[in-house]
């Protein structure tokens, strides 16, 4: 089973899914493509037909998707798929070959272990409307953050992998330029926690709309489609 990694889709705006059509990727049946968050295809309602066209789209397809949930998605959607345990982790079933990678869960897969945590702040939200294009669930509760940590203390906080929507707060800079300015995401907080306590091999996470390798440990992504090693 091969494993890759992809960021934003953004429910296909701006060609942000054509990094997923064939020829630029080509997986084998069996697959499964890790997404980063800003998932944005479960936006309106089970009866939207943008929405039934792009889930029959990626059902079609030979790999199954797992995403974590970005800022821009409809968190009160989301939570009303069922709940079933996939691969020693909680998830939301949202269609036979999509699923939603819950907040502080660990997964093994190919005897890796995958930590999940998504969320982050909307800096647009002033400009959309709340429940309807924000939800204030964007931002990870106490109970997510406590069940992360009831998760990575039974794996003594090592895992394979660690898979968020943004970043560590030492990250953004590596990232942004040095005159940049820094929003306040109690996101990158959380985050900066697990960056100080885990013992991971690398870090994929999304949400900057730019794909670098910072260093040997950590990747953002956006345009680009990785094969994990």
């Amino acid at each position: 089973m091969d494993l890759y990694v992809c960021g934003d889709l953004h429910g296909g705006s701006n060609h942000d899914a054509d990094k997923l059509m064939y020829p630029y990727f080509n997986p084998s049946e069996g697959s499964i493509l890790f997404q980063t968050g800003d998932f944005g295809f479960i936006w309106n309602n089970s009866r939207d037909a943008k929405e039934k066209y792009w889930l029959d789209w990626f059902d079609s397809k030979p790999w199954t998707t797992c995403f974590i949930d970005g800022n821009h998605e409809n968190m009160h959607r989301l939570s009303d798929f069922p709940i079933i345990e996939w691969n020693g982790g909680k998830v939301h079933k949202i269609s036979n070959k999509v699923i939603h990678l819950m907040r502080g869960q660990i997964y093994t897969v190919n005897n890796r272990k995958l930590f999940t945590f998504g969320g982050a702040l909307s800096i647009d939200k002033e400009y959309r409307v709340k429940n309807v294009t924000w939800w204030e669930e964007e931002i990870p509760n106490n109970d997510e953050v406590k069940a992360a940590n009831n998760n990575l203390a039974k794996c003594n906080y090592k895992v394979d992998y660690i898979l968020t929507h943004t970043c560590p707060s030492d990250l953004i800079y590596e990232i942004l330029p040095r005159n940049s300015t820094i929003y306040y995401d109690p996101t990158n907080k959380i985050l900066d926690k697990f960056y100080e306590t885990v013992d991971y091999t690398h870090w994929y996470f999304g949400h900057w709309h730019e794909d670098i390798k910072l260093d040997n440990k950590h990747t953002v992504l956006y345009k680009n489609v990785l094969k994990i090693e």
